[in-house]
């Protein structure tokens, strides 16, 4: 049977049998005579560590063990450590090599670099990262209907304030033991002796000098998402521009008509189509890599400079402007011609003029777009481009009725007009009474940035009845569209020329 005896350790009572209490008056006496050289400090700290002690024996009871063993001092020595292991070489650098922080860490307030009350520099320590990335979270939070101030009021009435070494230490993830509770009573108290000597009016514009530049620091990693987020949104949005709506040299349609190959289609024609797409590609995409790279440089405070590269960017995207100033420079002097043709057909004396709208359009897989006025319909079948012509119905005084049908391009080459005009293909037909008008003409997709236009100009004298079909509406100018679509009795009824333009029966 062994001696029990009730002992008082680090403010806490503990029963502990005696061997145990010998063994463990013996590891603190020799640690206060080893600490003793601290002179003022040195009952702080082994006030510390009798605290720590006085934890891990807390944690060696249970409901079925109330007494603290030898083994149980054993542990908490080779815990601890003794005192002649610090001054061997290199001892602490290699305990600190050793641990795995996330063993050791818990959440505390931090109590020595709070601004409120210490919750985001805890949880920085916590997670080993920058406390103005948590200061900014928690800023972000508030606009979510004020959620970082519920938050952060929960966290500073939950979350314990570390007060002692071992909570301290604890809070950064260090393992608590005699070099590390040591280390960081060395610390704080040349922290405190510094701070003692500062005057008053030091200390003040310390903090000041402190708060500007934290403000400076989340200003500048705001700064820094800002410039990541709109460069990232900018670059995803042309990537999938060009590789998610169409090929990289296609048409594509961005924002109310305008693309990125809006510009490049007006090149079309010239030899240099590829070399000027490719500048153009260069002066966009530099500008927005470099906003990104700008803005993770602020987010991570990375002071690198990497000299050749920076001019070698610069280099290149000027190199690429010059180069797409010239060439277009070059390029547009030969698309300043616009150019036409027309067909006229005598319809021939009728009693009744009837016109119809046949829908040429083939439905499966296309794709409706518009480019700045002009409205097309794409066919990925057959790779041609659909558009409406427009119709006019004109009044004659006298003679027969006819048709002209007007092709137009612009933005053409003089030698290559008459090639442009006969690649629009438009189809009608006119069988005695009825005249039969395709809905829309077709060009090769090459050819858009010739912007084709169909006009169709019927010309009808005096007295003549017409009857219209019900898809004329779209193909007719403003002004009849106005007019007469409208009106629902207007498809399939006769109405007949006059001075004052068309009228119902």
């Amino acid at each position: 049977m062994k001696k029990t005896l009730q002992v008082n350790i680090g403010g806490r009572k503990f029963n502990i049998d005696e061997d145990a209490y010998n063994m463990i008056r013996d590891y603190l006496d020799s640690l206060r005579a080893h600490f003793s050289e601290e002179g003022e400090s040195a009952e702080e700290i082994t006030g510390d560590i009798e605290a720590r002690i006085a934890e891990l024996f807390q944690e060696r009871l249970t409901n079925s063990k109330q007494v603290i063993t030898v083994s149980d001092v054993q542990e908490i020595k080779i815990i601890m450590g003794n005192g002649g292991e610090m001054e061997i070489e290199g001892h602490i650098e290699k305990e600190y090599q050793e641990y795995d922080r996330r063993d050791y860490r818990r959440l505390f307030r931090d109590p020595d670099h709070y601004a409120i009350g210490g919750v985001a520099s805890g949880l920085a320590a916590y997670f080993n990262i920058d406390t103005v990335w948590m200061r900014i979270a928690f800023l972000l939070l508030i606009f979510l209907n004020g959620l970082g101030i519920l938050l952060y009021v929960i966290l500073w009435i939950a979350v314990p304030k570390a007060q002692t070494t071992a909570e301290k230490l604890q809070m950064q993830g260090l393992p608590v033991n005699l070099s590390s509770i040591k280390t960081s009573f060395s610390n704080e108290y040349r922290r405190t002796k510094n701070s003692i000597r500062r005057s008053g009016g030091e200390e003040v514009l310390r903090v000041i000098g402190n708060f500007f530049l934290i403000m400076l620091k989340v200003f500048a990693v705001f700064l820094g998402i800002v410039f990541v987020f709109a460069g990232s949104l900018l670059l995803s949005g042309l990537i999938m521009l060009l590789f998610g709506y169409g090929s990289l040299f296609g048409r594509n349609t961005l924002w109310h008509g305008w693309g990125f190959p809006d510009i490049t289609g007006l090149f079309t024609g010239s030899p240099y189509h590829y070399i000027l797409i490719i500048c153009l590609m260069i002066i966009i995409l530099i500008p927005l890599a470099v906003l990104i790279y700008e803005g993770i440089k602020l987010i991570f405070n990375i002071k690198t400079r990497h000299k050749v590269l920076r001019a070698f960017t610069i280099t290149s995207w000027f190199l690429a402007l010059f180069l797409f100033i010239s060439l277009a420079a070059a390029d547009l002097t030969k698309f300043a011609v616009e150019t036409s043709n027309h067909m006229e057909t005598s319809i021939g004396k009728k009693e009744i003029l009837y016109i119809n709208i046949n829908d040429n359009s083939q439905d499966n897989n296309v794709v409706t777009y518009d480019i700045f006025d002009y409205r097309f319909r794409y066919n990925k079948d057959n790779d041609l481009l659909y558009k409406e012509p427009l119709l006019n119905i004109d009044r004659i005084s006298t003679g027969e009725p006819y048709i002209r049908i007007t092709n137009n391009a612009r933005k053409v080459r003089p030698e290559k007009a008459d090639e442009y005009l006969s690649n629009i293909n438009y189809h009608w037909e006119i069988k005695d009474t009825l005249i039969t008008l395709d809905k829309y003409f077709s060009i090769k997709d090459q050819d858009i940035w010739m912007f084709p236009e169909v006009l169709i100009n019927i010309y009808i004298p005096e007295g003549q009845e017409i009857v219209f079909s019900e898809g004329v509406c779209p193909l007719l100018n403003s002004y009849y569209r106005y007019r007469y679509c409208n009106d629902s009795s207007f498809a399939g009824k006769p109405v007949v020329m006059t001075d004052n333009g068309l009228i119902s029966r």
